[in-house]
Protein backbone atom coordinates (compact mmCIF):
# COMPACT_ATOMS: atom_id res chain seq x y z
CA UNK A 1 0.00 0.00 0.00
CA UNK A 2 1.14 3.39 -0.12
CA UNK A 3 2.14 5.69 2.88
CA UNK A 4 0.81 8.77 0.65
CA UNK A 5 -0.91 7.83 -2.09
CA UNK A 6 -1.16 9.70 -5.31
CA UNK A 7 -4.62 9.74 -5.33
CA UNK A 8 -7.66 8.67 -3.21
CA UNK A 9 -8.49 5.46 -5.33
CA UNK A 10 -4.52 4.31 -5.54
CA UNK A 11 -4.13 1.24 -3.04
CA UNK A 12 -7.79 1.41 -1.93
CA UNK A 13 -8.07 -2.40 -1.21
CA UNK A 14 -4.70 -2.57 0.76
CA UNK A 15 -5.96 0.62 3.15
CA UNK A 16 -9.06 -0.93 3.91
CA UNK A 17 -7.97 -4.31 4.85
CA UNK A 18 -5.21 -2.18 7.06
CA UNK A 19 -7.85 -0.68 8.47
CA UNK A 20 -10.01 -3.79 9.42
CA UNK A 21 -7.06 -5.88 10.44
CA UNK A 22 -4.37 -3.97 11.72
CA UNK A 23 -5.72 -4.33 15.83
CA UNK A 24 -5.74 -7.55 15.41
CA UNK A 25 -2.16 -7.64 14.22
CA UNK A 26 -1.25 -6.19 17.43
CA UNK A 27 -2.75 -8.21 19.61
CA UNK A 28 -1.39 -11.12 17.52
CA UNK A 29 2.33 -9.58 17.65
CA UNK A 30 2.01 -9.07 21.50
CA UNK A 31 0.79 -12.87 22.31
CA UNK A 32 3.45 -14.34 20.05
CA UNK A 33 5.53 -12.24 21.39
CA UNK A 34 4.99 -13.33 24.77
CA UNK A 35 4.49 -17.03 23.99
CA UNK A 36 7.71 -17.14 22.08
CA UNK A 37 10.10 -14.77 23.38
CA UNK A 38 13.26 -14.97 21.95
CA UNK A 39 15.31 -12.97 24.07
CA UNK A 40 16.79 -15.84 26.27
CA UNK A 41 18.17 -17.40 23.18
CA UNK A 42 19.83 -14.11 21.69
CA UNK A 43 22.93 -15.18 22.89
CA UNK A 44 22.98 -17.93 20.93
CA UNK A 45 23.51 -16.05 17.90
CA UNK A 46 26.86 -16.59 16.08
CA UNK A 47 25.92 -14.76 12.79
CA UNK A 48 28.12 -11.33 12.54
CA UNK A 49 25.25 -9.39 13.56
CA UNK A 50 24.18 -5.31 12.69
CA UNK A 51 21.23 -3.67 14.10
CA UNK A 52 19.66 -0.48 12.56
CA UNK A 53 17.31 1.24 14.83
CA UNK A 54 15.25 4.47 14.89
CA UNK A 55 16.17 6.40 18.51
CA UNK A 56 12.87 7.86 18.48
CA UNK A 57 10.48 4.84 16.94
CA UNK A 58 7.46 5.29 18.87
CA UNK A 59 6.77 1.72 17.97
CA UNK A 60 9.74 -0.42 18.72
CA UNK A 61 11.16 0.95 21.81
CA UNK A 62 15.07 2.19 21.14
CA UNK A 63 15.97 1.12 25.06
CA UNK A 64 14.48 -2.45 24.48
CA UNK A 65 16.46 -2.85 20.89
CA UNK A 66 19.75 -2.24 23.31
CA UNK A 67 18.97 -4.36 25.58
CA UNK A 68 18.72 -7.15 22.69
CA UNK A 69 21.78 -5.87 20.82
CA UNK A 70 23.75 -6.44 24.51
CA UNK A 71 22.22 -9.88 24.59
CA UNK A 72 23.85 -10.83 20.77
CA UNK A 73 27.77 -11.66 21.08
CA UNK A 74 29.59 -9.19 18.93
CA UNK A 75 26.84 -7.35 18.69
CA UNK A 76 27.21 -3.57 16.55
CA UNK A 77 24.33 -1.32 16.90
CA UNK A 78 23.28 1.88 14.64
CA UNK A 79 20.94 4.44 15.48
CA UNK A 80 19.41 7.45 14.46
CA UNK A 81 16.98 9.89 14.90
CA UNK A 82 14.47 10.04 12.26
CA UNK A 83 11.98 13.16 11.84
CA UNK A 84 9.53 10.12 10.86
CA UNK A 85 10.04 8.19 13.83
CA UNK A 86 9.52 4.49 12.76
CA UNK A 87 9.58 5.29 9.20
CA UNK A 88 13.08 6.44 8.98
CA UNK A 89 14.18 2.18 9.02
CA UNK A 90 13.84 2.81 5.07
CA UNK A 91 16.37 5.32 4.60
CA UNK A 92 18.63 4.11 7.10
CA UNK A 93 21.42 2.05 5.19
CA UNK A 94 21.60 4.70 2.34
CA UNK A 95 21.98 7.45 5.26
CA UNK A 96 24.51 4.91 7.11
CA UNK A 97 26.07 3.33 3.69
CA UNK A 98 29.96 5.05 4.63
CA UNK A 99 29.54 4.90 8.39
CA UNK A 100 32.75 3.14 9.49
CA UNK A 101 31.04 0.99 11.53
CA UNK A 102 28.57 -0.42 8.67
CA UNK A 103 31.58 -0.85 6.08
CA UNK A 104 33.32 -2.29 8.40
CA UNK A 105 30.12 -4.81 8.65
CA UNK A 106 29.74 -5.64 5.15
CA UNK A 107 33.74 -6.02 5.10
CA UNK A 108 33.20 -8.90 7.19
CA UNK A 109 30.05 -10.48 5.83
CA UNK A 110 31.72 -10.27 2.87
CA UNK A 111 35.08 -12.17 4.15
CA UNK A 112 32.95 -14.44 5.65
CA UNK A 113 30.86 -15.56 2.67
CA UNK A 114 34.75 -16.04 1.32
CA UNK A 115 35.78 -18.21 3.79
CA UNK A 116 33.09 -21.21 2.48
CA UNK A 117 35.56 -22.97 0.59
CA UNK A 118 35.56 -25.94 2.96
CA UNK A 119 33.61 -27.27 5.46
CA UNK A 120 35.03 -28.20 9.35
CA UNK A 121 32.85 -31.02 10.14
CA UNK A 122 34.49 -31.49 14.11
CA UNK A 123 33.46 -27.53 14.66
CA UNK A 124 30.95 -27.46 17.55
CA UNK A 125 29.88 -24.47 19.83
CA UNK A 126 32.49 -23.84 22.66
CA UNK A 127 31.22 -22.93 25.71
CA UNK A 128 31.13 -23.82 29.74
CA UNK A 129 28.77 -25.63 31.08
CA UNK A 130 26.12 -25.33 34.36
CA UNK A 131 26.38 -27.05 37.91
CA UNK A 132 29.91 -27.28 37.99
CA UNK A 133 30.73 -30.20 40.27
CA UNK A 134 34.12 -29.56 42.36
CA UNK A 135 35.06 -32.97 42.42
CA UNK A 136 35.36 -33.36 38.80
CA UNK A 137 37.66 -31.66 36.44
CA UNK A 138 36.97 -27.95 35.41
CA UNK A 139 38.51 -28.46 32.08
CA UNK A 140 38.09 -32.31 30.87
CA UNK A 141 34.35 -32.40 31.83
CA UNK A 142 32.71 -28.88 31.86
CA UNK A 143 34.70 -27.13 29.29
CA UNK A 144 34.09 -27.91 25.34
CA UNK A 145 36.60 -26.82 22.65
CA UNK A 146 35.62 -25.13 19.17
CA UNK A 147 37.05 -28.46 18.24
CA UNK A 148 38.07 -32.30 19.50
CA UNK A 149 41.17 -31.91 21.82
CA UNK A 150 43.55 -34.97 21.50
CA UNK A 151 46.33 -35.78 23.95
CA UNK A 152 49.58 -36.55 23.75
CA UNK A 153 52.81 -36.22 25.84
CA UNK A 154 55.63 -34.37 24.98
CA UNK A 155 59.11 -33.61 26.72
CA UNK A 156 61.36 -30.37 26.99
CA UNK A 157 64.95 -30.97 27.03
CA UNK A 158 65.35 -31.21 31.17
CA UNK A 159 63.77 -34.15 30.49
CA UNK A 160 60.40 -33.72 31.95
CA UNK A 161 57.06 -35.32 30.31
CA UNK A 162 54.20 -33.67 29.97
CA UNK A 163 50.49 -33.99 29.11
CA UNK A 164 49.64 -31.91 26.33
CA UNK A 165 45.82 -30.97 25.20
CA UNK A 166 45.72 -29.73 21.62
CA UNK A 167 43.60 -29.22 18.78
CA UNK A 168 44.58 -30.32 14.96
CA UNK A 169 42.13 -29.86 12.53
CA UNK A 170 42.13 -29.75 8.30
CA UNK A 171 39.14 -29.15 6.01
CA UNK A 172 40.39 -29.37 3.00
CA UNK A 173 42.16 -31.63 0.27
CA UNK A 174 45.71 -30.22 -0.60
CA UNK A 175 48.29 -33.43 0.29
CA UNK A 176 50.53 -30.37 1.73
CA UNK A 177 48.65 -27.48 3.31
CA UNK A 178 49.54 -24.98 5.02
CA UNK A 179 49.83 -24.58 8.77
CA UNK A 180 48.81 -22.00 11.09
CA UNK A 181 50.21 -22.91 14.83
CA UNK A 182 48.26 -20.72 17.37
CA UNK A 183 49.83 -20.40 20.74
CA UNK A 184 47.69 -18.36 23.55
CA UNK A 185 48.48 -15.99 25.92
CA UNK A 186 49.10 -16.02 29.61
CA UNK A 187 45.73 -16.91 31.42
CA UNK A 188 44.27 -18.08 28.45
CA UNK A 189 44.03 -21.21 26.70
CA UNK A 190 43.82 -22.61 22.65
CA UNK A 191 40.12 -22.56 22.59
CA UNK A 192 39.65 -19.09 23.15
CA UNK A 193 41.05 -18.43 19.39
CA UNK A 194 38.23 -20.86 17.95
CA UNK A 195 36.75 -18.07 15.82
CA UNK A 196 40.58 -17.66 14.02
CA UNK A 197 41.02 -21.27 14.07
CA UNK A 198 37.10 -21.51 12.19
CA UNK A 199 38.09 -19.17 9.33
CA UNK A 200 41.55 -20.21 9.08
CA UNK A 201 40.26 -24.09 8.13
CA UNK A 202 37.40 -22.55 6.00
CA UNK A 203 40.27 -20.85 3.92
CA UNK A 204 42.03 -24.35 3.33
CA UNK A 205 44.73 -23.83 6.26
CA UNK A 206 45.64 -26.71 8.45
CA UNK A 207 45.55 -25.34 12.32
CA UNK A 208 47.16 -26.85 15.29
CA UNK A 209 45.95 -25.23 18.62
CA UNK A 210 47.89 -26.61 21.95
CA UNK A 211 47.29 -25.63 25.25
CA UNK A 212 50.77 -24.46 27.16
CA UNK A 213 51.70 -26.59 30.36
CA UNK A 214 49.57 -25.55 33.35
CA UNK A 215 46.88 -24.19 30.91
CA UNK A 216 43.40 -25.01 29.67
CA UNK A 217 43.15 -29.08 28.74
CA UNK A 218 47.07 -29.42 29.36
CA UNK A 219 46.34 -28.70 33.08
CA UNK A 220 44.24 -31.58 34.55
CA UNK A 221 46.99 -33.99 33.74
CA UNK A 222 50.32 -32.15 34.90
CA UNK A 223 48.50 -31.39 38.57
CA UNK A 224 51.44 -33.46 39.98
CA UNK A 225 54.47 -30.52 38.20
CA UNK A 226 55.24 -28.10 39.35
CA UNK A 227 54.30 -24.52 38.03
CA UNK A 228 57.74 -23.57 37.56
CA UNK A 229 59.00 -23.83 34.10
CA UNK A 230 60.86 -21.64 31.85
CA UNK A 231 59.58 -20.69 28.67
CA UNK A 232 62.26 -22.12 26.70
CA UNK A 233 60.75 -25.43 28.34
CA UNK A 234 57.55 -24.64 27.04
CA UNK A 235 58.82 -24.06 23.53
CA UNK A 236 60.82 -27.53 24.13
CA UNK A 237 57.47 -29.16 24.60
CA UNK A 238 55.30 -27.73 21.61
CA UNK A 239 58.36 -28.46 19.63
CA UNK A 240 58.45 -31.71 20.23
CA UNK A 241 54.86 -32.07 19.85
CA UNK A 242 54.19 -30.27 16.41
CA UNK A 243 57.66 -31.46 14.68
CA UNK A 244 58.67 -34.18 16.36
CA UNK A 245 55.25 -35.76 17.08
CA UNK A 246 53.34 -34.43 14.06
CA UNK A 247 55.43 -33.89 11.77
CA UNK A 248 55.00 -30.19 10.74
CA UNK A 249 58.73 -29.62 9.80
CA UNK A 250 57.30 -25.88 8.58
CA UNK A 251 54.33 -23.93 9.78
CA UNK A 252 53.54 -20.33 10.49
CA UNK A 253 52.66 -19.56 13.99
CA UNK A 254 50.35 -17.12 15.75
CA UNK A 255 51.30 -15.56 19.05
CA UNK A 256 49.07 -13.80 21.43
CA UNK A 257 50.40 -11.68 24.31
CA UNK A 258 52.80 -14.37 26.59
CA UNK A 259 52.48 -16.71 22.77
CA UNK A 260 54.23 -13.71 21.05
CA UNK A 261 57.41 -13.55 22.57
CA UNK A 262 56.58 -17.51 22.92
CA UNK A 263 56.87 -17.51 19.08
CA UNK A 264 59.54 -14.93 18.76
CA UNK A 265 62.03 -17.10 21.01
CA UNK A 266 60.93 -20.62 18.98
CA UNK A 267 61.86 -18.60 15.43
CA UNK A 268 65.19 -17.99 16.88
CA UNK A 269 65.66 -21.65 18.09
CA UNK A 270 64.45 -23.13 15.52
CA UNK A 271 64.55 -20.74 12.23
CA UNK A 272 63.95 -23.34 9.62
CA UNK A 273 60.32 -24.30 11.20
CA UNK A 274 58.88 -21.12 10.42
CA UNK A 275 57.45 -19.73 7.49
CA UNK A 276 56.27 -16.55 9.22
CA UNK A 277 54.88 -14.87 12.65
CA UNK A 278 51.60 -13.56 13.49
CA UNK A 279 52.11 -11.45 16.67
CA UNK A 280 48.91 -10.38 18.46
CA UNK A 281 49.86 -7.64 21.18
CA UNK A 282 53.08 -9.78 22.03
CA UNK A 283 55.07 -9.04 24.95
CA UNK A 284 58.57 -9.18 24.15
CA UNK A 285 59.31 -5.68 23.10
CA UNK A 286 60.63 -4.34 26.07
CA UNK A 287 63.26 -4.89 29.01
CA UNK A 288 63.14 -4.97 32.61
CA UNK A 289 65.91 -4.28 35.38
CA UNK A 290 65.77 -7.29 37.91
CA UNK A 291 64.50 -5.40 41.22
CA UNK A 292 61.34 -3.89 41.10
CA UNK A 293 59.72 -1.20 43.45
CA UNK A 294 56.77 -3.01 45.15
CA UNK A 295 55.80 -0.41 47.58
CA UNK A 296 57.50 2.97 49.31
CA UNK A 297 60.76 2.85 49.49
CA UNK A 298 60.96 -1.16 49.32
CA UNK A 299 62.61 -2.91 45.90
CA UNK A 300 62.28 -6.42 45.32
CA UNK A 301 64.16 -9.21 43.14
CA UNK A 302 61.47 -10.41 41.38
CA UNK A 303 63.30 -11.68 38.26
CA UNK A 304 65.95 -13.81 39.86
CA UNK A 305 67.77 -16.44 37.67
CA UNK A 306 67.15 -19.06 40.41
CA UNK A 307 63.27 -19.00 40.28
CA UNK A 308 63.08 -20.44 36.85
CA UNK A 309 62.22 -23.90 37.72
CA UNK A 310 61.37 -23.10 41.87
CA UNK A 311 58.35 -22.86 42.70
CA UNK A 312 58.82 -22.19 46.47
CA UNK A 313 62.06 -19.79 45.98
CA UNK A 314 60.04 -17.55 43.46
CA UNK A 315 56.83 -17.56 46.23
CA UNK A 316 58.50 -16.34 48.72
CA UNK A 317 59.60 -13.17 46.94
CA UNK A 318 56.57 -13.25 44.68
CA UNK A 319 54.32 -13.54 47.94
CA UNK A 320 55.52 -10.06 49.25
CA UNK A 321 53.48 -8.42 46.18
CA UNK A 322 50.12 -9.83 47.35
CA UNK A 323 48.94 -10.48 43.30
CA UNK A 324 48.97 -14.58 43.45
CA UNK A 325 46.44 -14.58 47.14
CA UNK A 326 44.72 -11.48 44.65
CA UNK A 327 43.82 -13.59 41.99
CA UNK A 328 42.93 -16.42 43.72
CA UNK A 329 40.41 -14.56 46.19
CA UNK A 330 38.87 -12.77 42.63
CA UNK A 331 35.41 -13.31 43.28
CA UNK A 332 32.66 -13.62 40.24
CA UNK A 333 32.04 -9.91 40.29
CA UNK A 334 35.09 -8.80 39.94
CA UNK A 335 36.14 -11.29 37.46
CA UNK A 336 33.14 -9.85 35.47
CA UNK A 337 33.89 -6.31 35.90
CA UNK A 338 37.35 -6.48 35.11
CA UNK A 339 37.30 -8.41 31.91
CA UNK A 340 34.93 -5.58 30.60
CA UNK A 341 37.06 -2.63 31.55
CA UNK A 342 34.90 -1.64 34.64
CA UNK A 343 35.40 -0.99 38.31
CA UNK A 344 32.91 -1.10 41.32
CA UNK A 345 33.29 1.27 44.16
CA UNK A 346 33.70 -0.99 47.41
CA UNK A 347 31.52 1.68 49.25
CA UNK A 348 29.07 2.95 47.22
CA UNK A 349 28.82 -0.35 44.71
CA UNK A 350 28.99 2.15 41.89
CA UNK A 351 30.60 0.79 38.61
CA UNK A 352 32.48 3.20 36.57
CA UNK A 353 34.95 3.03 33.21
CA UNK A 354 38.23 1.42 34.61
CA UNK A 355 41.81 2.07 32.37
CA UNK A 356 42.79 -1.67 32.36
CA UNK A 357 40.69 -4.87 31.17
CA UNK A 358 40.09 -7.47 28.63
CA UNK A 359 37.42 -6.93 26.06
CA UNK A 360 35.52 -3.72 24.48
CA UNK A 361 33.44 -5.90 22.37
CA UNK A 362 31.54 -8.91 24.27
CA UNK A 363 31.93 -11.27 21.03
CA UNK A 364 31.42 -14.82 21.44
CA UNK A 365 35.03 -15.59 22.16
CA UNK A 366 35.33 -12.52 24.84
CA UNK A 367 32.25 -14.62 26.70
CA UNK A 368 34.31 -17.91 26.86
CA UNK A 369 37.18 -16.81 28.33
CA UNK A 370 35.04 -14.76 30.51
CA UNK A 371 32.96 -17.74 31.52
CA UNK A 372 36.30 -20.12 31.87
CA UNK A 373 37.72 -17.78 34.36
CA UNK A 374 34.16 -17.42 35.95
CA UNK A 375 33.73 -20.93 35.76
CA UNK A 376 37.07 -21.77 37.36
CA UNK A 377 35.95 -20.08 40.88
CA UNK A 378 33.00 -22.95 40.95
CA UNK A 379 34.89 -25.91 40.11
CA UNK A 380 38.35 -27.93 41.50
CA UNK A 381 39.88 -26.00 43.61
CA UNK A 382 43.37 -27.75 42.29
CA UNK A 383 42.62 -26.49 38.76
CA UNK A 384 41.65 -23.22 39.85
CA UNK A 385 45.06 -23.14 42.13
CA UNK A 386 47.23 -24.77 39.21
CA UNK A 387 45.76 -22.03 37.14
CA UNK A 388 46.60 -18.93 39.22
CA UNK A 389 49.76 -20.20 40.20
CA UNK A 390 51.01 -20.14 36.74
CA UNK A 391 48.92 -17.38 35.73
CA UNK A 392 50.83 -15.08 38.20
CA UNK A 393 54.37 -17.10 37.57
CA UNK A 394 54.52 -16.38 34.09
CA UNK A 395 54.93 -12.42 34.66
CA UNK A 396 57.98 -13.63 35.95
CA UNK A 397 58.30 -16.24 33.15
CA UNK A 398 57.93 -13.55 30.79
CA UNK A 399 60.43 -10.98 32.63
CA UNK A 400 63.09 -13.30 32.64
CA UNK A 401 64.12 -13.69 29.23
CA UNK A 402 63.75 -9.30 29.23
CA UNK A 403 66.96 -8.63 31.70
CA UNK A 404 68.44 -5.54 31.00
CA UNK A 405 71.54 -6.62 32.36
CA UNK A 406 71.57 -9.71 30.15
CA UNK A 407 73.44 -8.44 26.49
CA UNK A 408 71.84 -11.48 25.21
CA UNK A 409 68.59 -11.10 26.28
CA UNK A 410 65.54 -11.85 24.29
CA UNK A 411 64.54 -8.88 22.98
CA UNK A 412 68.11 -7.82 22.01
CA UNK A 413 68.23 -11.41 19.95
CA UNK A 414 65.01 -10.17 18.33
CA UNK A 415 66.63 -8.81 14.87
CA UNK A 416 68.30 -12.29 13.96
CA UNK A 417 64.58 -13.50 13.28
CA UNK A 418 64.67 -13.92 9.33
CA UNK A 419 60.62 -14.98 9.26
CA UNK A 420 58.32 -12.46 7.79
CA UNK A 421 56.63 -10.71 10.28
CA UNK A 422 52.81 -9.41 10.75
CA UNK A 423 52.69 -7.21 14.02
CA UNK A 424 49.23 -5.92 15.39
CA UNK A 425 48.52 -3.74 18.48
CA UNK A 426 45.16 -2.19 19.15
CA UNK A 427 45.12 1.56 20.16
CA UNK A 428 43.42 1.11 23.59
CA UNK A 429 46.12 -1.82 24.67
CA UNK A 430 46.13 -1.29 28.33
CA UNK A 431 49.23 -4.16 29.33
CA UNK A 432 52.00 -3.53 26.96
CA UNK A 433 54.27 -1.78 27.75
CA UNK A 434 54.74 -2.19 31.80
CA UNK A 435 55.34 0.97 33.83
CA UNK A 436 55.19 -0.82 36.97
CA UNK A 437 58.47 -2.42 36.07
CA UNK A 438 60.44 -0.45 33.50
CA UNK A 439 58.64 3.05 33.51
CA UNK A 440 58.00 3.00 29.52
CA UNK A 441 54.16 4.44 29.18
CA UNK A 442 54.16 4.91 25.53
CA UNK A 443 53.08 2.42 23.17
CA UNK A 444 54.05 4.04 19.93
CA UNK A 445 57.21 5.48 20.82
CA UNK A 446 58.48 2.74 23.31
CA UNK A 447 57.61 -0.42 22.21
CA UNK A 448 56.58 -0.32 18.64
CA UNK A 449 58.50 2.46 16.88
CA UNK A 450 61.98 1.09 18.30
CA UNK A 451 60.98 -2.72 16.85
CA UNK A 452 59.82 -1.32 13.55
CA UNK A 453 63.07 0.77 13.49
CA UNK A 454 65.72 -2.22 14.48
CA UNK A 455 63.88 -4.94 12.15
CA UNK A 456 64.11 -2.89 9.38
CA UNK A 457 67.71 -1.79 10.19
CA UNK A 458 67.94 -5.29 9.95
CA UNK A 459 66.61 -6.19 6.82
CA UNK A 460 63.01 -7.76 8.47
CA UNK A 461 60.67 -5.20 8.45
CA UNK A 462 57.28 -6.10 9.68
CA UNK A 463 53.80 -5.55 8.41
CA UNK A 464 52.04 -3.39 11.16
CA UNK A 465 48.71 -3.01 11.62
CA UNK A 466 47.06 -0.69 14.69
CA UNK A 467 43.45 -1.44 15.36
CA UNK A 468 41.31 1.22 16.82
CA UNK A 469 38.92 0.77 19.40
CA UNK A 470 40.85 -2.22 20.41
CA UNK A 471 42.29 -3.79 23.34
CA UNK A 472 44.69 -6.71 24.19
CA UNK A 473 42.52 -9.26 22.44
CA UNK A 474 42.52 -8.47 18.97
CA UNK A 475 40.71 -11.32 17.88
CA UNK A 476 38.03 -10.85 20.44
CA UNK A 477 37.20 -6.95 19.60
CA UNK A 478 37.60 -7.47 15.99
CA UNK A 479 36.68 -11.41 15.54
CA UNK A 480 36.32 -11.38 11.53
CA UNK A 481 38.46 -8.17 10.48
CA UNK A 482 42.14 -10.11 12.86
CA UNK A 483 41.39 -13.56 11.43
CA UNK A 484 41.11 -12.43 7.97
CA UNK A 485 44.15 -10.90 8.10
CA UNK A 486 45.55 -13.62 9.81
CA UNK A 487 44.88 -15.68 7.29
CA UNK A 488 45.66 -13.20 4.45
CA UNK A 489 49.50 -13.40 6.14
CA UNK A 490 49.42 -16.58 5.94
CA UNK A 491 48.23 -17.27 2.60
CA UNK A 492 49.15 -14.17 0.34
CA UNK A 493 52.04 -12.97 2.68
CA UNK A 494 50.34 -9.53 2.72
CA UNK A 495 47.75 -7.79 5.15
CA UNK A 496 45.31 -4.99 4.76
CA UNK A 497 46.39 -2.64 7.29
CA UNK A 498 43.91 -0.14 6.34
CA UNK A 499 40.40 0.20 8.14
CA UNK A 500 37.36 2.12 8.05
CA UNK A 501 37.36 3.54 11.10
CA UNK A 502 41.25 3.80 10.96
CA UNK A 503 40.67 5.59 7.92
CA UNK A 504 37.58 7.81 9.32
CA UNK A 505 39.40 8.48 12.74
CA UNK A 506 42.82 9.55 10.86
CA UNK A 507 41.06 12.10 8.90
CA UNK A 508 38.40 13.19 11.39
CA UNK A 509 40.54 12.08 14.94
CA UNK A 510 39.33 10.37 17.60
CA UNK A 511 36.24 12.32 17.87
CA UNK A 512 33.01 10.51 19.88
CA UNK A 513 30.32 12.12 17.20
CA UNK A 514 26.76 13.17 18.48
CA UNK A 515 24.28 10.87 17.55
CA UNK A 516 23.46 11.60 13.60
CA UNK A 517 19.71 12.98 12.52
CA UNK A 518 18.40 11.85 9.52
CA UNK A 519 17.49 14.60 7.37
CA UNK A 520 13.95 15.96 7.08
CA UNK A 521 12.74 15.62 3.84
CA UNK A 522 11.61 18.45 1.37
CA UNK A 523 7.90 19.42 1.40
CA UNK A 524 5.08 19.26 3.52
CA UNK A 525 5.73 17.46 6.96
CA UNK A 526 5.28 13.69 7.07
CA UNK A 527 1.88 12.21 8.04
CA UNK A 528 0.41 12.08 11.28
CA UNK A 529 -0.63 8.51 13.01
CA UNK A 530 1.87 6.17 11.12
CA UNK A 531 0.44 3.86 12.62
CA UNK A 532 1.97 0.65 11.13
Amino acid sequence: FYWDPPNEKAGLNVTNRAKAYDAADLVWRNRVGEIHNVNPYLGRIQARTLVMHITNDLWLNFKLAQRAVDRVPGADLIAEESPVAHYGVFPIINNRKNDPKFVSFMDDVASLDRAQKFVDKNYRVAGVADNIDKNKSFWKDYVTYPYPVKYANAKSKNGVSWQIGYMDEYAGTDKDPKVLVIIHGKGAFGGHYGNIMQYALRSGLRVIVPDLPHYGMSGPGNLDKSPARTMQDMREVIYDLVVGQLGVKKAYYLGHSLGGQFVMGYALTWPDAVLGLALEAPSGLEEYPRDITIAKDKKVRLFDDAFGRDFEKWKQTWDQTGILAAEMGRSEENIRDFFYFKKRDPQTNVVSAAKSGYFFNDSEYARLHTEQRVGLTKGNPKELEQWCNVFIFDVYTIGAELQQDNPKNLYQRLTQIKAPIFLAFGDKEPFIPTPAFNGLTDLGRDVITPFMTRMTNAGNRPMLKIYPETGHFIHTDNPVEYAVDVVDFVTKGSVDTSSPLGTDRMIRGAVVSALPVAPTPPGAAPTAGLNK
